[in-house]
């Protein structure tokens, strides 16, 4: 989740993700922009107060996989893999055997953390 108009906070505690998705528009500035980013399990909701859309005309969008233009963006990331700028483990998730797709999909759905890997 990116939020526009105040400085990042890297020790700031986060009860939830779905603490820090509802509290995201409250912490952008009047007029700014907050973004959201992931994919959250099937059937989250979010618990936003409309007055922060209308009194501080502030706005809430979605992004899926950056919105970007692949053929570009592919190179450069790839580059940053290479280099170790950008680790790719800790978004690797649980990992299922073909015969237990039925688990992975699940888990995929439950929102387990990490992009759930099913093998062969």
């Amino acid at each position: 989740m990116v939020a526009t108009g105040r400085p990042p906070c890297p020790r700031c505690p986060v009860r939830s993700l779905a603490h820090a998705r509802s509290s995201a528009l409250a912490s952008v500035r009047p007029g700014g922009r907050a973004t959201l980013v992931g994919m959250p399990p099937t059937g989250a909701r979010l618990d936003l107060d409309p007055a922060e859309f209308t009194n501080r005309e502030k706005v809430l969008t979605g992004t899926v996989y950056g919105s970007g233009d692949p053929a570009r963006a592919l190179p450069s990331l790839l580059t940053d893999v290479a280099a170790g700028r950008i680790l790719l483990t800790p978004l690797v998730g649980p990992s299922f055997p073909l015969e237990r797709v039925e688990e992975a999909i699940q888990a995929a759905l439950a929102g387990e953390p990490g992009r759930v890997i099913v093998t062969p």
